[in-house]
């Protein structure tokens, strides 16, 4: 769906990767200064609390961070380190953000603590271990099975019907609860 927009946008950018071009900056500095600026924000966005800024900015530097393979196709095409540091250092910029949405909650949840208000603690963790790798599966099922005996509840993204929606159009491999209900498999 987003294709469709793709032309329209690369008439937008190409006229400011050009001026990238024309003051000298290279494709893998125009990644560097995306990641660090998104790096800052998002973590900026979480301490200030200022969610509807933070968002606006970091909505500009994923723009901006389309950049760099517009200023490597101006000058020389691109080169594998630059591949790799792009999405290098996307995955930094997108560890950072979701950093910033911790701080955020953990922020607010300690402020809660302080008032003498209930306090929660809210994690997202996910699990994996490799199924080349026997000798880790055990540990890894000791530890997650004794994460769910220390935690009062857990949520998931979405309910079962929408998890068996996901097996069903390639979005995740496999899905397995307990006692679905009608409704589940009906959804």
């Amino acid at each position: 769906m987003l294709e469709k927009l793709r032309p329209w946008f690369k008439r937008i950018i190409n006229p400011i990767a050009k001026g990238m071009v024309k003051i000298g900056l290279t494709a893998n500095a125009v990644t560097v200064i995306g990641a660090v600026g998104t790096t800052i924000v998002g973590i900026a966005t979480g301490i200030t609390g200022w969610l509807f800024w933070g968002a606006l900015v970091l909505t500009l530097l994923v723009i901006f961070d389309s950049l760099d393979g517009s200023v490597a196709q101006l000058t020389n095409g691109g080169t594998h380190f630059g591949a790799f540091l792009d999405s290098t250092l996307d995955r930094v910029a997108d560890w950072a953000v979701l950093l910033g949405v911790i701080i955020y909650f953990f922020m607010r949840n300690n402020a809660a603590l302080l008032a003498g208000q209930r306090h929660d603690v809210t994690a997202l963790i996910g699990m994996g271990t490799a199924i080349y790798k026997r000798e880790y599966l055990e540990p890894t099922m000791r530890l997650t099975e004794q994460l769910f005996r220390r935690s009062c509840d857990f949520r998931r993204l979405g309910s079962a019907a929408l998890d068996l929606c996901n097996v069903a159009c390639g979005r995740t491999e496999v899905f397995f609860e307990y006692s679905l209900c009608p409704w589940d498999y009906a959804a």
